[in-house]
């Protein structure tokens, strides 16, 4: 999506005559549910914020350029595109203990190797991170080793989506186990907004999930209607109630953009 060769392929997918794609995304929505977790309620207001400054490269300062100024030292006015790609893998990284190898990875990946980041450095980005975010490893992390304790080595996510780990007790079954709740919590959240919007909606046609996201296919003449349906149910609040760590609900707003020529050149529009 951030790359050449992921904007390349987004032109090959066109809407059909009469018809228009519109694609819903969920805002920042793995980092509410850690927030949720973790009790970062700081976090859960900076992620709620509506209002930005954006500096000279077109960047918000929204969470993950203030993560990539926190982790790289660096002033909002230096953050480009590439660079905030920095702040939101180490962010993902560090929510679920990830090392410093695969963060190097991650980065040079996203960015199709337009930037480097050595294991050093992202072993520094790393320890800044947790230095500022301490309730990750012990409000989150902790909850989530007592759970699989107390369960028998079984989680289940708000939906009642119930995992037993079976790999041997230690941290490859703890990383998996912390992204699990989050990484569930969002994918399920989308695909049960996009049957609802299907079953409310049919003329509503999907055509693609993206984990925190779904596209559409829409008549032209109905945007408008499509808007406020696809609002409406994907944020319905998220009950936490059911899940390994009970939690207060959360809303996952979205974002929603439109394109009348193909799935790269959209515009927002709610």
């Amino acid at each position: 999506k951030h790359g050449d060769v992921g904007a390349d392929l987004r032109l090959m997918f066109i809407p059909d005559p009469g018809k228009i794609l519109v694609e819903v995304d969920g805002g920042q929505a793995e980092d509410r549910v850690v927030c949720n977790l973790a009790h970062d309620h700081e976090g859960m207001a900076i992620l709620n914020r509506t209002e930005f400054k954006r500096n000279k490269y077109g960047m918000k300062d929204d969470r993950h350029t203030l993560t990539t100024m926190e982790v790289l030292s660096i002033t909002f006015d230096a953050v480009t595109d590439d660079l905030r790609q920095i702040g939101k893998k180490t962010r993902h990284a560090g929510n679920y203990k990830m090392g410093k190898k695969r963060l190097s990875q991650m980065v040079v990946a996203e960015s199709e190797g337009r930037i480097k980041l050595s294991e050093w450095k992202a072993g520094k980005c790393l320890e800044k991170f947790h230095s500022d975010n301490t309730r990750i490893a012990s409000i989150f992390w902790e909850e989530v080793i007592q759970a699989l304790q107390d369960s028998g080595n079984i989680l289940y996510s708000p939906h009642g989506r119930r995992r037993m780990f079976f790999d041997k007790w230690g941290e490859d079954l703890f990383k998996e186990a912390f992204a699990y709740i989050p990484q569930a919590t969002v994918s399920d959240h989308t695909k049960f907004a996009a049957i609802r919007v299907e079953e409310r909606a049919p003329w509503i046609e999907m055509v693609g999930e993206s984990h925190d996201s779904f596209l559409a296919l829409i008549p032209e003449d109905r945007l408008d209607e499509c808007i406020v349906i696809c609002k409406e149910e994907y944020e319905v609040p998220i009950d936490f109630s059911r899940c390994s760590l009970p939690r207060d609900p959360i809303i996952i707003p979205c974002e929603i953009q439109v394109g009348y020529h193909n799935w790269k050149e959209m515009k927002r529009v709610a």
